[in-house]
């Protein structure tokens, strides 16, 4: 059976049709070709599956040369990749256009690039220069109540006030401590603060002691059971002595791991000491 049909348009005009199963399938062209020609305008595809089409470019198409130049920063080497897969792609893979194809045709595959022209990244606007346009900024949570506390190890945002002052703290909260000991009518070294865990030093920043007796008291602080002493205080009968520290600016425990213990040169009853101290991981 032909494939065109004559139909009757002033003295007869013939239609572009395809015989398929014995039904007549009018054929279309795509209007991107010159006046007159009956090129194909989407010339190398086959058929991938039902209603689905695949394009094939060649090495010096102008698509691929395009994409390599964009930016200056796609590798050339994208369109060496594509004509060597293309290439080495089978008939039955790649149909011609007009050709029966597979249904299940593979598609090509680039599986990786192995070097491309990094990507950089600048902002808009130099240091030092007056701010304009919208250059990419760090940028902080307003904040006029405080938000909600999340586990351990989670991912925070930062917050500032509602003029842009990040908020900051020198020591957080949870890394404060403090411990009180009371030491009555012995001399026997004694822990005022508990050995941390492993790696962790233990920073005093507030020390007080009071002597509660009617004896006057000299108190030696150490860093360790046994260890090297710290500082000997005075304390007088009825009298409070000690110091105060940013806690940022804490008084330095030697080794990691480690108590602090006070002994007291006479038995008195009795010895309060109050410590304050934070917990610091040695960067």
């Amino acid at each position: 059976m032909a494939d065109n049909v004559a139909i009757t348009a002033g003295s007869g005009t013939t239609i572009a049709t395809d015989d398929i199963g014995g039904v007549q399938y009018q054929r279309a062209k795509l209007s991107l070709g010159a006046d007159g020609t009956a090129v194909d305008a989407v010339a190398g595809a086959g058929a991938v599956g039902t209603g689905v089409q695949r394009v094939t470019l060649a090495s010096d198409d102008p698509a691929v040369t395009a994409l390599a130049a964009i930016g200056g920063y796609l590798d050339t080497e994208i369109a060496a990749l594509v004509a060597s897969a293309a290439a080495s792609a089978t008939a039955a893979k790649q149909p011609a256009l007009g050709t029966a194809g597979s249904a299940s045709a593979d598609a090509i595959t680039v599986q990786g690039i192995a070097s491309m022209t990094p990507l950089l990244v600048s902002g808009a606007v130099a240091h030092d220069a007056a701010d304009s346009g919208n250059p990419h900024k760090i940028g902080l949570q307003a904040r006029t109540t405080w938000p909600t506390a999340v586990a351990d190890a989670d991912r925070v945002n930062a917050i500032g006030d509602k003029y842009g002052r990040q908020i900051v703290a020198h020591v957080p909260r949870g890394l404060r401590s403090r411990q009180t000991t009371t030491i009555t009518s012995s001399t026997s070294e004694t822990t005022i603060i508990t050995a941390g865990a492993s790696g962790v030093f233990l920073d005093v920043y507030k020390l007080l002691i009071t002597n509660t007796s009617a004896t006057a008291c000299n108190v030696t602080i150490k860093d360790a059971t046994a260890g090297t002493t710290v500082e000997i205080y005075a304390v007088a009968a009825g009298q409070t002595v000690g110091f105060t520290l940013p806690a940022c600016d804490a008084m330095k425990q030697t080794t990691a791991a480690n108590n602090w213990t006070a002994t007291c040169s006479s038995s008195v009853a009795s010895i309060v000491i109050n410590a304050m101290f934070v917990s610091v991981v040695d960067a």
